[in-house]
């Protein structure tokens, strides 16, 4: 086993762990599991977040300051934050 960690580049109590996972469950069992579409208390609401990507789709040419600027005269003033986190974590 510690060749195996050795070649590897991971600890020793990696591969026994790892070695366990198969064993008890398969080789599925290393595959890696994420919560989809986790959403955080601080993060851009789903509605505003919807607005600004589609607004951002149908008018290419303006910038994160027009956005912004856009999203204030849809009432959504106090809410808009992280306009560009926004647009970088949305499926465009």
């Amino acid at each position: 086993m510690a060749e195996a960690a050795r070649i590897s580049g991971c600890s020793r109590e990696t591969i026994y762990k790892n070695r366990r996972l198969i064993k008890e469950n398969g080789p599925e069992a290393l595959t890696r599991t994420f919560r989809k579409d986790m959403h955080h208390k601080n993060r851009t609401p789903k509605n505003i977040e919807k607005t600004a990507v589609q607004f951002s789709l149908k008018n290419p040419h303006l910038g994160q300051a027009q956005v912004s600027a856009y999203l204030k005269l849809q009432c959504y003033v106090g809410e808009v934050f992280g306009i560009s986190q926004c647009l970088s974590t949305s499926q465009i």
